[in-house]
């Protein structure tokens, strides 16, 4: 006899899949591009900031003045607008936005911070 084994996983715990969201993927390929060498940055995100972007990875660092590890900080912002978007551990789990944006606004920010050839 033969057991069947389920193994649940938290989305976005091996990083990207087909199940993603426009945003989750925006994220990713953003990371992805603004990665440090030897960071799963498709998975977590990656530490980078400009005029108009700030990502930064969930912190591990548990310290209780880290503004990220309380929840004070998001893992993305666009400057622009003030979109800020958080999340657990990996991109895509009990991710949440400050605000809603309309499609067309996705589309300027996706096209502000990846380039026209992108979207």
């Amino acid at each position: 006899m033969t057991e069947k084994v389920e193994i649940i996983m938290a989305h976005g715990a091996l990083g990207g899949s087909d199940d993603d969201s426009p945003l989750e993927k925006l994220l990713r390929e953003f990371a992805i591009l603004h990665a440090q060498n030897g960071e799963w940055a498709e998975k977590y995100g990656t530490d980078y900031e400009d005029d108009i972007v700030m990502m930064h990875r969930y912190c591990w660092c548990e310290e209780e003045t880290c503004e990220w590890c309380s929840g004070d900080e998001p893992n993305f912002r666009y400057k622009p607008t003030g979109f800020e978007v958080t999340w657990y551990k990996y991109i895509g789990r009990d991710m949440k936005t400050n605000i809603s944006i309309s499609p067309k606004e996705f589309k300027k920010m996706r096209e502000h911070i990846l380039g026209k050839e992108k979207s």
